[in-house]
């Protein structure tokens, strides 16, 4: 189901958030993207969650199996506005730390960028009605432009072109 899936992408995101900081041998750069990636990734779940849902738990970290602390986080329904919150500030910790799209390397273009974060942060203010975070957002997000092609988005060779700002590429098996 949707709502567990999506809670088992949670759960791997608290799980890098909880390691990539303990990487003393990683750039500091890298792992600061790698969190601002994982924040917009959970960010996401959370989003396409309360749109289905309404208020859900709030998840924010690995869970002690014999906390009580933990276990009442893992069963508590939050306000919307709660996780529209938590939301927000997710996409803004990622925002501070994500590169521009044209920063990756080609065989990395598919990474979540500082434009992936403020479209989705437009979208999740134009669900709220707040009209002038959307229209801020909107304005930051640059780098990008209209394919010529429409035809051509939807083909192999469309992906991840010039005005993709975020994609997940599948890649499945032929029987």
């Amino acid at each position: 189901s949707t709502f567990i899936a999506h809670y088992d992408g949670i759960n791997r995101c608290n799980q890098a958030l909880e390691i990539i900081p303990k990487l003393d041998k990683a750039d500091a750069n890298l792992r600061a993207r790698l969190i601002g990636e994982a924040k917009f990734l959970r960010a996401y779940m959370y989003f396409t969650l309360v749109k289905c849902y309404g208020g859900v738990p709030i998840v924010d970290r690995l869970q002690n199996a014999g906390s009580e602390e933990d276990k009442k986080m893992l069963l508590t329904r939050k306000p919307v506005a709660d996780v529209y919150a938590f939301i927000e500030k997710d996409l803004a910790d990622a925002i501070a730390v994500l590169p521009n799209k044209s920063a990756y390397a080609a065989d990395e273009i598919q990474r979540a960028s500082i434009g992936a974060a403020h479209a989705l942060l437009a979208k999740v203010s134009l669900y709220q009605k707040k009209w002038q975070q959307v229209l801020d957002n909107t304005n930051a997000i640059t780098g990008y432009s209209l394919n010529p092609s429409y035809a051509k988005m939807f083909r192999l060779e469309g992906e991840n072109d010039m005005e993709s700002i975020f994609e997940i590429n599948g890649r499945g098996a032929v029987p």
